[in-house]
């Protein structure tokens, strides 16, 4: 009885001391705000930038886009510090969407400046746009027409046009331009991710053989659901209809892979086969990935998203059609003589 008198003034002693360490904690990250904020408001946005241009300089892209970002926060109408920091996240590689918005601001803060379209064309350029990175350096040329900068990218991207001649076009899948992919939802999508998913695991046969080998079943079997679904929505369900339609039936793209999926499905599994049925699958998905990385966290965002708005852009996109359409009419042939071998 005469030591809990004692105890419970301690534990009072213990407590006020821990509360008297966090004000004084408290008080002291609130000096050291303050006194930070007043170094950089003495330093200016002149000393910030100067400080971003040598770290540049130094190829220290990060630092440098820090520096201009606490410059932008100092004078946030500034056009030059936008165009310089625009530069910094091109250097980087991997932030071009960062390097067009801070271009775009840079030439809503000055239109008449022939800079800006200069981050501007090379923010296109490193996400795949070419079109829109021709736009940008003529519309920078006309403001300048004696820059010898854009008429070297100019001239640079003329070179590749020509020599990367328009590849000749299949039935069904030109290869100039693909036709614009819908933003897929529900089921449509989910196929997709199934075709995708089952090739990537029957190529990647890390979970076993016999893993792989129902992958592949999985995947000629999503295959079958996809193209059987585009075949009834262009015709209908109804065997009446699909009879006397019967000749624009088996002409349609959709019929010829329908039947391929059933072959797929009942022949041994062939290397490789699906390959361009993931390539289509993935093209078709980019949209709604797209869509659906801008709402994951800001980290995750930052690193999922430039990437695949890269591979959005229309000249990969290009790739990949090109790819899938050259890959798949051979594929008919090849797959019928293997079943031919393998049944």
């Amino acid at each position: 009885l005469t030591f809990a008198p004692r105890s419970r003034r301690a534990r009072k002693g213990a407590q006020s001391q821990a509360a008297d360490a966090r004000a004084r904690s408290s008080q002291l990250t609130q000096l050291q705000t303050r006194k930070a904020r007043s170094m950089s408001d003495a330093v200016g946005w002149e000393q910030l930038k100067d400080l971003g241009n040598a770290a540049f300089k130094e190829k220290q892209f990060t630092t440098a886009a820090e520096h201009f970002s606490d410059a932008i926060d100092l004078d946030p109408a500034n056009h030059v510090l936008y165009s310089n920091r625009s530069g910094a996240y091109a250097s980087m590689g991997g932030k071009w969407q960062e390097a067009l918005d801070d271009a775009d601001k840079c030439i809503a803060l000055k239109a008449d400046w022939a800079k800006g379209y200069s981050r501007k064309g090379a923010a296109h350029l490193g996400m795949g746009q070419v079109p829109k990175a021709k736009e940008a350096f003529e519309a920078g040329l006309k403001l300048d027409p004696e820059n010898a900068a854009f008429k070297a990218a100019l001239a640079q991207l003329a070179s590749s046009a020509r020599s990367s001649p328009a590849m000749p076009s299949a039935r069904g899948f030109p290869y100039t331009k693909p036709p614009p992919a819908p933003l897929l939802t529900g089921p449509s999508l989910l196929i997709n991710y199934a075709i995708v998913g089952s090739t990537m695991a029957y190529m990647l046969p890390l979970f076993g053989l016999r893993v792989a080998f129902y992958a592949y079943r999985m995947a000629a079997l999503a295959c079958f659901v996809k193209f059987a679904m585009q075949l009834f929505g262009q015709f209908g369900v109804s065997p009446r209809t699909l009879f006397a339609e019967r000749s624009k039936v088996f002409a349609h793209d959709a019929a010829h892979y329908t039947l391929l999926s059933i072959t797929l499905m009942l022949m041994r599994p062939v290397p490789f086969v699906l390959v361009p049925m993931a390539a289509n699958a993935v093209l078709l998905m980019l949209p709604a990935l797209v869509e659906h990385a801008k709402v994951l966290p800001e980290r995750v965002r930052g690193l999922v998203l430039p990437r695949l708005e890269t591979a959005h852009a229309e000249q990969r996109q290009m790739y990949i059609h090109a790819f899938a359409s050259t890959v798949r009419p051979r594929l008919r042939w090849h797959v019928i003589c293997a079943s031919c071998y393998a049944m």
